[in-house]
């Protein structure tokens, strides 16, 4: 998800657990195939258990270099169909729901994100404040079928 401001961009990778419904977001400034990577090697050592398969669109930030890193991983990827967003959909409600209940406090009509007034920063240092970066591991309270 793709967030403006007068900071600048910044770009939310989510990642969601389809048996226990955990959710990993993080924040980048960028979105490419390396923050892609540092994403993906985030979220594998952050959960408790072995990542078997992700499945992603069909971005730039998702080809080659994400694809190869992931099999090297020994974690099979999968492609959704293009145009098929409704095949991701719990990342698609996922960001929907942050979109409406967090980022449009935190960026009002694309205006301060995250506020000026919070934290300056040194000479030739852009910041990113804390809550961009901290992780949220939020399950779901609802139980995958699968997991029941």
């Amino acid at each position: 998800m793709k967030l403006v401001g007068r900071c600048g961009k910044f770009y939310q990778f989510t990642a969601i657990d389809d048996c226990t419904r955990l959710r990993i977001l993080k924040i980048y400034p960028r979105n490419n195939q390396k923050t892609a990577i540092l994403f993906l090697d985030y979220v594998r050592s952050q959960l408790p258990f072995a990542v078997e398969t992700i499945r992603t669109d069909n971005g730039a930030e998702f080809q080659s270099a994400f694809h190869w890193h992931v099999l090297d991983k020994g974690v099979n990827h999968v492609y959704i169909k293009p145009r098929t967003p409704r095949m991701n959909g719990k990342v698609e409600r996922s960001h929907r729901i942050d979109a409406e209940e967090f980022w449009r406090y935190r960026c009002p009509r694309g205006r301060s994100c995250p506020p000026a007034t919070t934290r300056s920063a040194p000479p030739g240092v852009r910041w990113i404040p804390e809550w961009v970066s901290a992780p949220l591991g939020i399950p779901d309270r609802r139980q995958h079928r699968s997991c029941r």
